[in-house]
């Protein structure tokens, strides 16, 4: 190594760190490129496709597809933020909930397609 790393400051040892870890990121990202393009080239040449080759590993066609969950929940902030209730919440619903006390039930789609938001309480 051209660096004696004994001599560099732990500011400059975690520069290299970050650094190595960038290159190998890009390193990766272009072995992947050549993978692909290499396997694409062998797939060409014998006139199959990837799905052919290893079936359900290769692409997905749009009938091969898991069809999508209806959303069970909107964000009434923007109506274009939906949620499946399955697997991890987004975003919008993690923060509402953790930092302004919010409640799953506020964002419920009601069968009018719009959120339940807040019942009014009843009066004694």
């Amino acid at each position: 190594m051209a660096n004696d790393l004994h001599q560099l400051s732990i500011e400059q040892l975690q520069e290299l760190i970050d650094r190595a870890q960038a290159r190998i990121k890009t390193a990766r990202k272009e072995d992947l490129a050549e993978a692909r393009k290499k396997i694409s080239a062998v797939l060409a040449e014998h006139g199959v496709t990837l799905d052919e080759v290893f079936p359900g590993r290769g692409e997905r066609t749009p009938a091969a597809a898991k069809p999508a969950r209806p959303p069970k929940y909107r964000n009434p902030a923007n109506p274009a933020e939906e949620w499946s209730g399955m697997g991890r919440p987004p975003r919008w619903v993690a923060e509402a909930v953790k930092h302004r006390g919010s409640s799953l039930e506020q964002f419920l789609i009601k069968a009018s397609g719009k959120p339940a938001g807040r019942r009014p309480r009843a009066t004694a």
